[in-house]
């Protein structure tokens, strides 16, 4: 049975993947699903990797997995990021 200080909760039954993500924000406290890196081109906007970060982990960490990654798939040096204010050196 499923409680609220359960730790394994079920938020969904189709996707059972889903995890709350607590965003600390007085309008959106938390929102559900999974934290996605996405890769892609600046100018074409080709993707070039897509990766689900389950756990919730520090944006600030998952940076130079999303790089390796891309280039691994692209076969190809990445030379130049463009980030969002979540990712901070």
């Amino acid at each position: 049975m499923q409680e609220k200080t359960s730790k394994e909760k079920l938020y969904s039954l189709y996707h059972p993947e889903v995890e709350c993500i607590s965003k600390g924000k007085v309008h959106k406290k938390y929102e559900f699903g999974c934290k996605v890196a996405i890769v892609t081109t600046h100018k074409e906007g080709l993707c070039l990797s897509i990766e689900a970060l389950h756990g919730n982990p520090y944006d600030g960490h998952t940076l130079p997995q999303a790089i390796n990654t891309a280039e691994k798939l692209c076969k190809s040096n990445i030379k130049e990021i463009f980030v969002d204010k979540g990712i901070k050196e």
